[in-house]
Formats: structure tokens, C-alpha cells, sequence
């Protein structure tokens, strides 16, 4: 029987929510971010609606254990409060470990809550449902 975990963290950032909050759902912006410095020629997707599909692929070479050379993060939108939350799935196109050789790994859940803070904007975030 598999066990799922989650986690959840605060984080404080000196930009605005909507600064914050675009970073989440508009594709230039996540492509800038996403992969931090693995990200080479990452390619983003939005459509920050309920129902809505998101994606975040760079290149990936060089894993013996991951022959493509694409790996990739994406989901749908489950609910979005412009401003104020977001919660979306999460499904790995990549080598996270407990994905390999699997077809039947399930979506992960993320849940970012933004709010005001006296630095600019503070975030809740939830990762929950993975291996």
C-alpha cells in the first residue's frame, strides 16, 4: 500500500501579489522561474481558468534513467481566485524517482493561497498527494 505525503511552507516575497500572483499564471513568467537552474529552453503553458491545462518543460539530457530529452511538470486548474488562491494539479513528465517505469502514478495537488505582507506578498503553499 502506498503512503502520500504532503508539505506546506510560508514564503515571503518584496513583490506585490499581482506580481507574485502573474508569476504563477502567466507562461513568460513561469518559464523564468519553474526550473530554476536546471531550465534550459523551458517551454510554458497557462490557461488559468478551472478546467484550464498548465504545463513547464526544459530540456533534460544526460539521465540514464530519463532517455527522453524533454522533461516537464503540468495539470489543470482545479480552482482560481485571481489574487488569492490557486489549486491545481501536478503530473511529472520527468525523473522524480517514484515515477519511473509507472503508469499508474496518481496527480499531485498544489494549493498557493496570496496575501498581503509587510514585505509585499506572502505565500501558502500545499504540495500534497505524492509518493
Amino acid at each position: 500500500m502506498t503512503t502520500y505525503a504532503s508539505f506546506s511552507l510560508e514564503q515571503d516575497y518584496p513583490q506585490s501579489i499581482e506580481e507574485v500572483y502573474a508569476a504563477w499564471t502567466e507562461a513568460p513568467l513561469m518559464a523564468q522561474w519553474f526550473w530554476g537552474s536546471m531550465g534550459k529552453s523551458v517551454e510554458a503553458h497557462c490557461d488559468a481558468r478551472p478546467g484550464g491545462f498548465w504545463s513547464v518543460y526544459t530540456d533534460y539530457r544526460g539521465d540514464p534513467d530519463w532517455t527522453r530529452d524533454r522533461a516537464g511538470m503540468l495539470g489543470f486548474f482545479v480552482l482560481v481566485e485571481p489574487l488569492q488562491q490557486l489549486v491545481y494539479t501536478i503530473h511529472w513528465d520527468a525523473n522524480v524517482v517514484y515515477n519511473l517505469g509507472k503508469t499508474d502514478c496518481p496527480d499531485e495537488l498544489i494549493r498557493v493561497r496570496f496575501e498581503p505582507s509587510d514585505s509585499g506578498c506572502r505565500i501558502h503553499y500545499t504540495h500534497e498527494g505524492f509518493p
